[in-house]
Order: structure tokens, then C-alpha cells, then sequence
């Protein structure tokens, strides 16, 4: 049976545009960061930023996984223009795991607030 240190198992959820400021933190600690891209993270996202922290990612070694946006989307929704936008916020997300390479990304179905 393989062992691996316990950090290799864990993944942080951190979003995306915190990362891009904690980067340094995240490596010299070795968090592998499950990258959580908001609606508003995916506005503002630029592909050479993206591609940059990715680089710096994969140099450390860290796993990656990614975590799509869910407030206020529905892909089984029955409105289409809210079909319409969840669709094209996880294709987005989709588009940057060509950059990432990550492990596994997280979507979900639905979300209702407690």
C-alpha cells in the first residue's frame, strides 16, 4: 500500500482571485488549491494571468482541481436563459482546465441557500 504525506491528500478550496495574491503562500506551504472560479472571477479572468499561475503551479508540483461557480446557476433548470448562463460559466471553466491540468474539477447540479 503506497503512503503519501498527508498534505498530498488535501485539497484547499481557495478562490481564484485570492490565489492570484497568496500564490507564494500556497507553494512555500505546499497546499494543493482546489481553485474556486466565481461568476465574477470568470469576468474579470485574463488568459495570460490564468496561464501564468498555472505555470507557477505546475513548476511547484501542487495538485490542482477546480471548482466552477454554482450561486444563482442551475443546469437543469427549467428557465433557458438560466441554462443558457450555467452553460456558458462551466464551459468557461472548462476552457481554463486546458491551462490547469487539474486532477478533477467540481461542479454542481443545483444549490439552494439554507
Amino acid at each position: 500500500m503506497k503512503v503519501y504525506p498527508p498534505m498530498s491528500l488535501i485539497h484547499v478550496n481557495v478562490p481564484y482571485s485570492m490565489l492570484l495574491h497568496r500564490l507564494d503562500f500556497a507553494i512555500k506551504n505546499r497546499i494543493n488549491p482546489e481553485i474556486y472560479f466565481s461568476s465574477e472571477d470568470l469576468d474579470a479572468c485574463q488568459e495570460k494571468e490564468a496561464k501564468q499561475l498555472a505555470e507557477a503551479l505546475h513548476r511547484s508540483e501542487l495538485e490542482i482541481t477546480l471548482h466552477g461557480p454554482f450561486m444563482d446557476l442551475s443546469p437543469g433548470g427549467v428557465d433557458k436563459r438560466i441554462k443558457e448562463v450555467t452553460l456558458d460559466r462551466f464551459t468557461k471553466v472548462i476552457e481554463l482546465a486546458l491551462l490547469f491540468q487539474p486532477k478533477t474539477i467540481v461542479f454542481h447540479a443545483g444549490y439552494e441557500k439554507w
